[in-house]
C-alpha cells in the first residue's frame, strides 16, 4: 500500500496543480490513498485534488471554510483527531492546535504513549519525519509552500516500510525514515 500525505494546501492552485501533474506523471495507479491533514480551504481545491482519481480521506484544519460543502464533496473528511487503519497500521490523523509548540508537544506526547503506529499531522507548515517509541511521526509540511521553507508532501510506502518527505519542485526525497514494525 502506498499513501500520499498532504497538508496546508491553502487554495494554492498552482501548487495543487503541480502536485497533481507530478503524481499523474508517476502514475496514479502507484497510489492507493491520499490523506489531507487540513487547511484545504475551499471546495475548488478539494475538487482539483480529487481529479487525480485517488481515494481521499482526511481531517479539517483551522482555516477550512465551508466544511459542510467540503464534506459533501468528500464524506471521508472529518474533524480532528481521527483514528483510522492505514494498511494495517493504527493511525491518528490530526491538523494541530494553537502554535507550533503546542501542536508538537501534543504530537510528541501521543507518540510517546505508544497508542499508535503512525501519527500524521499538519498545521505547523514544517515537514517532519521521525520515530518516537516505535511510532512514526510524520508532517508532510505545507504543499502550498506558504510560511514554509519549501513546498512538500509525503509518501507512506507501507510495503517497503518507509516514509519519505518529497520536495514538490524537484521531486527529490529530502528525508526518509523507516516505519517501525
Amino acid at each position: 500500500m502506498r499513501v500520499l500525505v498532504i497538508s496546508d494546501t491553502h487554495d494554492n492552485l498552482q501548487a495543487i496543480n503541480a502536485f497533481c501533474e507530478r503524481i499523474g506523471g508517476e502514475g496514479v495507479d502507484n497510489y492507493d490513498l491520499l490523506i489531507h491533514l487540513g487547511d484545504i480551504i475551499s471546495p475548488f481545491s478539494l475538487r482539483a485534488i480529487q481529479g487525480l482519481g485517488i481515494k481521499v480521506i482526511g481531517v479539517f484544519g483551522n482555516n477550512d471554510g465551508d466544511r459542510v460543502l467540503l464534506k459533501r464533496f468528500c464524506p471521508e473528511l472529518s474533524g480532528h483527531p481521527m483514528q483510522t487503519d492505514i494498511g494495517g497500521l493504527k493511525a491518528l490523523l490530526m491538523h494541530g492546535w494553537g502554535g507550533r509548540d503546542v501542536t508538537e508537544s501534543m504530537v510528541n506526547a501521543l507518540a510517546a504513549s505508544g497508542a499508535f503506529d503512525v501519527i500524521l499531522y499538519g498545521h505547523t507548515h514544517i515537514a517532519d519525519a521521525r520515530v518516537i517509541n516505535d511510532t512514526l511521526v510524520l508532517n508532510p509540511g505545507a504543499l502550498s509552500g506558504y510560511l514554509a521553507e519549501r513546498q512538500t508532501y509525503a509518501v507512506l510506502d507501507i510495503e517497503r516500510g518507509r516514509a519519505a518527505l518529497v520536495d514538490l519542485q524537484s521531486g527529490r526525497v529530502i528525508r526518509e525514515v523507516l516505519i517501525p514494525k
